[in-house]
């Protein structure tokens, strides 16, 4: 017998995630002004990038969630 594993997505599921990404790059952002790291550095290039990339991926899951994408399970 075959065991198998539920996989399905919900929403909240979807927005938890994309929540906690988008509280991850605020906190890159408030680290890189709590440092006082001046805005051309090579680390406040690091924090921007970081901060890119999260609020990238919270947009992308947030999109999962249109009513056209038909890929989430309510």
């Amino acid at each position: 017998m075959n065991a198998t594993t539920d996989r399905t997505v919900t929403a909240g599921q979807i927005l938890a995630v994309a929540t906690a990404w988008e509280q991850c790059a605020d906190e890159a952002c408030d680290d890189a002004a709590r440092l006082g790291m001046c805005p051309d550095s090579a680390m406040m290039a690091i924090y921007s990038a970081e901060e890119r990339m999260l609020r990238s991926h919270a947009a992308a899951l947030r999109s999962l969630l249109s009513p056209a994408s038909g890929t989430v399970a309510s």
